[in-house]
C-alpha cells in the first residue's frame, strides 16, 4: 500500500481530521496486492496520475450531486479504482446493484489513537463542532449559548479555524458533545438528485432538504470522553456504530435538547458509564489499526 503524498490534498487549511489518520504509517506492513490508497479529498489531477486506486470517500452522498467535492467523480475513473470505502450505507447498496458489483465497500471514519487527548477537568457545559453557515442545527446554537459552551468552527463561535489537537483538547474540556449525523441539502442541488431517484438517501431529499453524513465529530466526541448527544434524524446512521441510551442518547428538537443537557448537567455522574462505554467502543472497533486491518491489509 502507498499513501498518496499531502501536496495533492483539496483540503481547506482548518479542515485537517482527514490528516489525522496517517495511514502512512501502515506502509511497511504487507498487504495482499499493491494499490494507491486514497485517504484525504484530492486533487484530481491524482486520478489522472495513478493506478490501482483505492478510495477513502466520507463525502458520499452529496459529492455525487452538487458543492466542491462533485469536481471529483470517482466514477469517471472507474477502471482505475480497486475498491471505494464510504460511510454512506445507502451509496454502497445503490452503486454496487446500479454497476453489478461489489467494488464499493460501508466504512467508518477511523480515530487515530495518537491523538487521544489528555482528560482533564471539564471547563465547558457543552461543545460543538462544524460550519455554522449551512448547519442542520443552526437553530439551536441560541440553546446551547444558554450555557458555558464551546463552538470551533471555521466561521462561526468561541475558537475558529484552529488546530485539530487543540480542537480535541477542547473537546476533552466539555461535559457534553452536541452533534448530528446530517449535510443541510441547499434547493440548488435538489434538482441533481433527480437521476438518483431510487437512492435511498436521494429519495428523501425533496422531503427533508438533508441527507446522512456521519463526520468525525461523533468519534472525536467518544475519544474526548464527552456524553455524546446526537439529534434524531430519519436514518439514524449512528446506530451503524453506537447504541443509544448506551453509548449515546438522542435528542429530537431544540426543548428536548435544552432540558436534556440541563438534567445531564444536574446528574452528570451518573452518565459517566455511558461515557466510558462510547469510548471503549471506539478504542475496540474503530481505530486507524481496526480500519487498516478491516478494510486495506487484505485487498
Amino acid at each position: 500500500m502507498k499513501c498518496i503524498d499531502r501536496k495533492y490534498s483539496a483540503l481547506a487549511p482548518w479542515d485537517q481530521s482527514l490528516y489525522s489518520y496517517e495511514f502512512e504509517q501502515f506502509e511497511s506492513i504487507p498487504t495482499k496486492t499493491n494499490f494507491n490508497f486514497i485517504h484525504i479529498l484530492p486533487d484530481p489531477i491524482v486520478y489522472e496520475l495513478l493506478d490501482d486506486l483505492v478510495v477513502f470517500q466520507v463525502e458520499f452522498p452529496n459529492c455525487l450531486i452538487g458543492g466542491d467535492a462533485s469536481k471529483i467523480d470517482v466514477f469517471k475513473y472507474d477502471k482505475k479504482v480497486k475498491k471505494i470505502i464510504t460511510n454512506c450505507p445507502f451509496s454502497v447498496e445503490y452503486f454496487n446493484n446500479y454497476f453489478q458489483y461489489d467494488k464499493l465497500i460501508f466504512g467508518f471514519s477511523p480515530f487515530n489513537p495518537k491523538y487521544i487527548p489528555i482528560h482533564s477537568k471539564k471547563c465547558y457545559d457543552v461543545y460543538h463542532t462544524g460550519h455554522a453557515h449551512n448547519s442542520i442545527i443552526y437553530n439551536t446554537f441560541s440553546i446551547m449559548e444558554k450555557f458555558n459552551s464551546c463552538f470551533v468552527c471555521a466561521d462561526y463561535g468561541t475558537h475558529r479555524q484552529i488546530g485539530y489537537k487543540e480542537k480535541l483538547e477542547l473537546n476533552s474540556k466539555s461535559k457534553i458533545s452536541i452533534i448530528h449525523g446530517l449535510l443541510k441539502w441547499p434547493d440548488q442541488f435538489k434538482a441533481g438528485a433527480a437521476k438518483f431517484s431510487t437512492h435511498g438517501v436521494f429519495e428523501l431529499v425533496q422531503n427533508h432538504g438533508m441527507v446522512p453524513q456521519i463526520k468525525t465529530r461523533l468519534f472525536e466526541a467518544a475519544a474526548s470522553k464527552s456524553l455524546v448527544l446526537c439529534l434524531q434524524d430519519p436514518w439514524n446512521m449512528i446506530e451503524s456504530y453506537f447504541k443509544p441510551d448506551v453509548d449515546f442518547i438522542y435528542w429530537t428538537n431544540e426543548k428536548d435538547l435544552e432540558e436534556k443537557i440541563n438534567y445531564i448537567l444536574n446528574h452528570y455522574d451518573d452518565y459517566q458509564p455511558m461515557i466510558e462505554n462510547a469510548y471503549n467502543t471506539l478504542m475496540n472497533n474503530f481505530t486507524t489499526e481496526h480500519f487498516f486491518n478491516q478494510y486495506l491489509k487484505n485487498l
